[in-house]
């Protein structure tokens, strides 16, 4: 029992800190895009002249 949970926790923690990673890159990602989309919507309202 107790060999087995040597064997199991790194290979928990690895996935869970891959599991963080991606959650972070995700968010990341998503902000980014987000920031993007705003700034072209702006970009074209001012050049529409839509104030």
């Amino acid at each position: 029992m107790k060999l087995m949970k040597i064997e199991v926790n790194p290979l928990q923690e690895f996935s869970n800190s891959l599991n963080d990673l991606f959650i972070a890159t995700v968010k990341w990602s998503v902000l980014l895009i987000v920031i993007v989309i705003m700034y072209h919507v702006v970009k074209k309202a001012i050049k529409d002249k839509w104030f």
